[in-house]
């Protein structure tokens, strides 16, 4: 009898044991979202309804819960959301941002797809170089890459002085919304190519092969089986270039469209201009819902279908199209696609150079000076934003990785709102991530105000998106049952993750760190408050230089930053290829 009460008991402690160890697993690992991203969104939103700021952790620090709640209670107020809905700017800027960010990220998902397929499944010559240029959009610093897009298409462009010669007369007006769209169409297009690539990539042609062995046509086979396999890059690209255009500060600011308001424009002269928190805390909280509302499409999209083609068997090279009018097709497009982002690079080159630029075509009078000074004093600048960079990630991508594991094998049953909740930093503007953080950690018991760890935790926040979710992309190509085969031969769970499961994600990991990279060296919007002295980074030394009317020199930093975030690309790239 006391054996068979003993066996129970001891189930129930396994039992117990196990529970316990998976909530305070739960808790390690959700904790930090909960501390820097739950608690300064949480703060943004009292902020809508209070109208003033809140320190929110310095209350919870000292147990007065009871009085934050009286105090929210005293001044809850819905001024601001009425006022949304009243005012025909606030309520414009809203509508405009959807309409903005649904077409960006409708074209840029074709664009981007239509490269990635040119560089992983046809002969287009030159597949190398097309990888590596891709991405410049996404290393130039947002308000740079702007300006440079006036000088080509202003109304005293390059590209318009040349039409004008000709006799042509160029129909585009950069400064109009269609220039906002050309813009971050060329800017997120990356972000859709990135993540596809790597799944097309990691993809095993066997399907595709069989379906033309059955004698189905090509096009057949791009549309039933090639497209299919690459949704989960493309869900995720268009995702992401839908919240950045939605989030994006700096193109808008530049580009100025009159009778075109947009929330993260309005948010900002809201806070910075007119100092008034709530209007500010009330379009953040607008940008919040709306990106939430873009994770569950996505969701959708990717729930009712399944990817997984990776069956641990070593994966052939997918046979080449080599098909001549699609090869060409892909080609031409491929470098009209390529020629404004290098044009606009060329740009950014000559100013650096640039002593005079008048009204004529080309500078009148070149200079090195500005290299010269950017080389002198921008290696301190260059060495506090590559630090950061590095740390940011080390820490999204190994952070990152787990929670997309935990997302994708649904080992939390809020995963679908820890999915959400990841997503929900990319749109909101810098500015309001920044002001969150800075409420919560000014005073209490963490204070990060003034220290060189706040705007690295801001960079994790920001960031994190792009390291789940290419990470995630790649997981969801993983058959479930390799996983299980390998546990049923005796391996042990962490060996299966380490010799099994790791090398197939590592490419969506290095993918993500591409993004993490290229973002966090030109992020401005949140730098701008939160870098502590002697910390600038270089994004900040070039928005300083442009506030101060030194455009040429700021091209000059820009170059620098540039060139850097470059070669770091190809470092990775490498890295991925020879994984």
């Amino acid at each position: 009898m006391a054996v068979s009460r003993a066996v129970p008991m001891e189930a129930t402690r396994r039992l117990a044991g196990l529970l316990v160890g998976r909530l305070l697993a739960g808790a390690l690992l959700v904790g930090p979202l909960g501390l820097f991203l739950a608690l300064p969104l949480f703060s943004v939103l009292v902020v809508s309804v209070v109208g003033r700021e809140q320190p929110i952790l310095l209350f919870l620090s000292r147990g007065q819960i009871g009085d934050l709640l009286v105090l929210w209670g005293r001044s809850a107020t819905l001024e601001y959301w009425r006022g949304l809905l009243a005012t025909d700017l606030y309520f414009l800027s809203l509508i405009n941002s959807l309409k903005l960010g649904l077409a960006v990220s409708g074209t840029a998902t074709v664009l981007g797809f239509l490269l990635a397929y040119g560089v992983t499944r046809t002969a287009m010559p030159g597949r190398r170089l097309v990888r590596a240029l891709a991405v410049i959009p996404m290393i130039m610093p947002p308000f740079i890459g702007a300006y440079a897009f006036t000088l080509l298409l202003g109304d005293r462009g390059f590209v318009t002085r040349i039409a004008e010669v000709y006799g042509y007369h160029l129909p585009l007006d950069i400064f109009t919304p269609t220039g906002v769209w050309l813009v971050q169409v060329y800017v997120f297009t990356p972000f859709v190519f990135l993540t596809t690539a790597a799944v097309l990539d990691r993809s095993d042609p066997a399907l595709e092969e069989a379906s033309e062995s059955l004698g189905a046509p090509g096009l057949y086979t791009f549309c039933r089986v090639t497209l299919p396999l690459a949704t989960p890059g493309l869900a995720a690209g268009a995702l992401l270039a839908f919240i950045g255009s939605l989030a994006d500060f700096g193109t808008p600011v530049v580009l100025a469209p009159r009778r075109f308001p947009l929330l993260p424009v309005e948010a900002y002269r809201e806070l910075v201009s007119y100092n008034n928190w709530g209007m500010a805390a009330t379009l953040s909280a607008v940008m919040i819902v709306l990106a939430v509302m873009g994770v569950l499409a996505y969701q959708k999209v990717v729930a009712g279908a399944r990817f997984e083609t990776i069956t641990g068997r070593r994966r052939r090279t997918a046979r080449l199209v080599q098909n001549r009018a699609v090869v060409l097709g892909l080609t031409l497009y491929a470098g009209l696609f390529l020629a404004v982002p290098l044009a606009v690079l060329a740009v950014i080159g000559l100013m650096a150079v640039t002593e005079v630029w008048g009204t004529e075509i080309f500078p009148s009078r070149y200079t090195l000076e500005h290299v010269q000074y950017a080389l002198v004093t921008g290696p301190a600048a260059l060495r506090n934003s590559l630090v950061r960079s590095g740390l940011a990630i080390v820490i999204t991508g190994v952070y990152g990785a787990i929670l997309a594991r935990l997302i994708h094998r649904r080992h939390l049953g809020a995963s679908r709102w820890l999915d959400a909740l990841i997503m929900v930093p990319l749109a909101i503007p810098g500015t309001a991530v920044a002001i969150g953080l800075i409420l919560t950690f000014n005073a209490g018991p963490i204070t990060l105000v003034q220290t060189p760890w706040l705007l690295l935790v801001s960079y994790c926040v920001r960031r994190l998106p792009y390291a789940v979710r290419a990470t995630l992309a790649s997981l969801q190509q993983i058959e479930r049952g390799l996983e299980e085969s390998s546990l049923s031969l005796g391996a042990s769970p962490l060996f299966t993750l380490r010799w099994v499961i790791f090398p197939l994600v590592l490419p969506g990991i290095l993918a993500g760190a591409v993004l993490v990279l290229i973002t966090t060296m030109e992020s401005i919007s949140d730098a701008i408050l939160l870098y502590a002295p002697g910390w600038a980074p270089l994004s900040v030394e070039i928005y300083t230089r442009v506030l101060a009317s030194e455009v040429y020199r700021a091209a000059a930093f820009a170059v620098v930053l540039i060139a850097t975030a470059g070669l770091l690309r190809i470092v990775i790239s490498r890295l991925t290829e020879h994984d």
